[in-house]
């Protein structure tokens, strides 16, 4: 019997439903629900991890996923390795030992004061470019699509840091990208469009349907 194309979606939330307020999402609205309807011949495998960063998904790509040779990779950059702290993961540590200290480091690590004063990266550059070498390796037989880390500007102007975290491990990620493989540029048309919810980086359903036609088209050019 002839044996199914494989495509191995990874990603933070940005893939998942939505079911809080005004940011309600469908499941049955998501592109990757759209994809798996549409390309019926194809097995789909997904790891999608709410507020992981890129060191999260690869625990679970790694020793799951690494061998199962997909034809292609699907991902999005994790919004979550642009972030800043507050404190270093040292100091949540040393705070943590103390009564109720767990409650305080939290705070002093989202303390907006203290994030654009220590400018302290939750992911640095090098640890970032390291873990992406070890992604291509693990699937240098697979064609990798690579969506970009994206927020809407109204985002930037309230994160500024942040915003600029993600252009920079944006450009990271294009230049280690092979030739075999996608990066796709996708957040000036998402601000374009208004396809994003009040949380400014979740995308509503008209930004799962532009994402879905994107990746549609490359599903059919690559190995359909």
């Amino acid at each position: 019997m002839k044996k199914n194309k494989l495509i191995l979606l990874i990603g933070d939330s940005q893939p998942l439903p939505r079911y809080v307020g005004d940011n309600f999402l469908n499941y049955f609205e998501t592109f990757n629900y759209k994809l798996k309807k549409k390309f019926k011949n194809i097995d789909f495998l997904e790891v999608i991890i709410g507020g992981a960063k890129l060191s999260d998904l690869l625990a679970q790509v790694a020793p799951y996923y690494g061998k199962s040779k997909p034809d292609l990779v699907i991902i999005f950059g994790t919004n979550q390795d642009a972030r800043i702290r507050g404190i270093s993961f040292l100091e949540e540590k040393i705070i943590n030992l103390f009564p109720y200290g767990f409650l305080l480091s939290k705070s002093l690590k989202n303390n907006s004061f203290l994030q654009n004063l220590r400018k302290i990266n939750v992911t640095k550059v090098k640890n970032f470019l390291k873990q992406l070498n070890f992604f291509f390796n693990i699937f240098k037989n697979s064609k990798i699509i690579w969506i970009e880390m994206y927020a809407s500007n109204k985002f930037n102007e309230t994160n500024k840091l942040v915003y600029k975290n993600m252009s920079i491990l944006n450009k990271i990620t294009l230049q280690n990208l092979k030739k075999k493989d996608i990066f796709v540029k996708i957040q000036d048309r998402l601000i374009k469009d208004k396809c994003f919810n009040k949380d400014m980086l979740h995308i509503n359903k008209k930004g799962h349907d532009l994402i879905y036609k994107i990746l549609k088209d490359i599903i059919i050019k690559s190995i359909n």
